[in-house]
C-alpha cells in the first residue's frame, strides 16, 4: 500500500512501506527507506519526497510516438522522457535485399525478431521481398535523445514507447516472447509490474490488433502497428492477437510477449 500523498508522514510509516517492522529502530539513510525513492546514501532528503512511495514499483505510460522514412537508416527523437524511464522500441523494415535487417539501437537489447519473404513474378522475372521487424527496450539515460537503426534496407518504420517507473529500476526481463499473430501473454508468471507488447507490420496497411485488455498505448503509421499494456503487482494474463495477410509479395510479422519490470 502507498504511503499518503499528503499529511503528516512518520519515519515508522516509510519503515513500514519499506518492508520493515513498526516501532524498530530505522533510519532516513537506511538503503531500503532510500529505495522507495531512489535516493543515494549521504544526499540531502526530506520527508515530503516520501508522499504516495510505494514499495511495489508502478509505471505510467509517459509518451509515444512512430515514425516512417525511405532510406538506409531511421532515427526518431525521443518523445518526453526522464533518464530511468523505460523506452520500448519496434523497428519495421521491408528490402528487396535479403540481408536488409534493422539493427538494435545502440544500448538497447533486443528482444523479438520477426522475419517472412515474399515474391511477385512478372514480364522481368521474380522480385523477393524481405520483411523484418525487431523489438528492443533500453532503461534511458539523460542523453539518449534519438534513437537510430540502420542496415542496407529501404523502408522502414520505428515505434517509441515510453514508461516512467514509480521508484528506481534494478531489473528488466522479456519473458513469453512469440513471433506468432496471436498470444495469450502469460504475464501472471510474474509478481512485479509487467509491460506486455504487441507489434506487428505488413505491406498494405497497419495491421489491426485485437487486446484482451487495455492497450495502455496503441499507435499506428502506414505499415506498422505496436501497442503495449501495462500493469503493476499481481499482473494477469493479457490476450493479444492481430490481422494477418499472407498473399504474393505480401507477408505480416509479429512480436509479442511481456517485459518483467522490478
Amino acid at each position: 500500500m502507498a504511503l499518503p500523498a499528503s499529511g503528516t508522514l512518520s519515519l515508522n510509516e516509510i519503515h513500514i512501506e519499506a518492508g520493515g517492522t513498526t516501532a524498530t529502530e530505522a533510519g532516513i539513510n537506511d538503503a531500503d527507506i532510500r529505495g522507495l525513492i531512489g535516493k543515494a546514501s549521504g544526499v540531502s532528503m526530506s520527508f515530503s519526497e516520501w508522499y504516495g512511495a510505494s514499495a511495489f514499483l508502478t509505471l505510467t505510460a509517459q509518451s509515444n510516438t512512430i515514425v516512417g522514412n525511405s532510406g538506409t537508416s531511421i532515427t526518431a527523437t525521443t518523445p518526453s522522457f526522464a533518464a530511468g524511464d523505460i523506452a520500448l522500441v519496434t523497428i519495421w523494415k521491408l528490402s528487396t535485399n535479403f540481408s536488409a535487417y534493422p539493427t538494435t539501437p545502440a544500448g538497447f537489447t533486443s528482444i523479438g525478431f520477426a522475419a517472412a519473404d515474399g515474391s511477385v513474378s512478372n514480364k522481368g522475372g521474380t522480385t523477393y521481398y524481405y520483411h523484418r521487424m525487431r523489438t528492443c527496450y533500453k532503461v534511458l539515460a539523460a542523453g539518449d535523445t534519438s534513437i537510430t537503426s540502420s542496415s542496407n534496407g529501404s523502408n522502414n518504420m520505428l515505434s517509441v514507447e515510453v514508461y516512467r517507473p514509480s521508484t528506481a529500476i534494478t531489473t528488466v526481463a522479456a519473458q513469453d516472447v512469440a513471433s506468432t499473430s496471436s498470444n495469450t501473454i502469460n504475464c501472471s508468471a510474474s509478481s512485479v509490474a509487467t509491460i506486455a507488447f504487441g507489434a506487428s507490420g505488413r505491406t498494405t496497411g497497419a495491421p489491426v490488433h485485437t487486446w484482451g485488455a487495455g492497450p495502455t498505448v496503441n499507435q499506428a503509421l502506414t505499415f506498422l502497428r505496436a501497442g503495449s499494456y501495462v500493469q503493476g503487482a499481481s499482473p494477469s494474463d493479457v490476450t493479444w492477437s492481430s490481422t494477418s495477410l499472407t498473399s504474393g509479395q505480401y507477408r505480416t510479422i509479429f512480436t509479442s510477449g511481456y517485459l518483467e519490470v522490478s
